[in-house]
């Protein structure tokens, strides 16, 4: 049995009218909370969820290439964390980095790291968050950018190439 703790997930509004994201919030249930946020975005809370992620929706937000973030609290053992997920683009590569925060959700950096980073030269935000590989963008802006895609009737889904035979 999975440790269980709370969780929330951020994704594009427009993500919840997708067929296969519809699909698996229909087959896992009702969320304990889920709030449309005014700028474009949905925040999704689970008090229980297994190791404090959306296993099969956020394998389906992959899929579907779409960005997300998840935040997980920090339980027993386990540090809270803040999993990024930005698909790839023509101008950017994809980004799925889960990162170690505060309870607060900031993220964490070691002392030994920041030292490193600015060992003879100036420390920069930039640095750090190249370091930490966090998203230039959030998922708002994300999903301001990409909406239309996903509104038209030819947009097809990326292809899951996980089951194909290489020959």
């Amino acid at each position: 049995m999975s440790d269980r703790m709370t969780a929330m997930i951020v994704v594009p509004t427009f993500a919840l009218d997708l067929e296969p994201i519809r699909e698996v919030l229909e087959a896992d249930g009702p969320m304990d909370e889920q709030e449309a946020l005014a700028n474009g975005t949905t925040a999704m809370t689970l008090y229980e969820a297994p190791w404090g992620e959306f296993a099969d929706l956020e394998a389906a937000l992959v899929k579907a290439g779409i960005a997300f973030n998840r935040y997980s609290d920090a339980k027993y053992e386990y540090d809270a964390e803040v999993r990024y997920f930005r698909p790839s683009t023509d101008t950017e590569p994809e980004l799925d980095r889960t990162v170690a925060t505060l309870s607060d959700h900031t993220p964490v950096i070691s002392l030994d790291t920041l030292q490193e980073l600015g060992h003879g030269r100036r420390l920069s935000l930039k640095a750090i968050r190249a370091y930490l590989g966090l998203p230039r963008e959030t998922v708002a802006m994300w999903a301001r950018r990409h909406r239309r895609r996903f509104r038209n009737p030819a947009y097809q889904s990326p292809v899951d190439r996980s089951q194909e035979v290489l020959v």
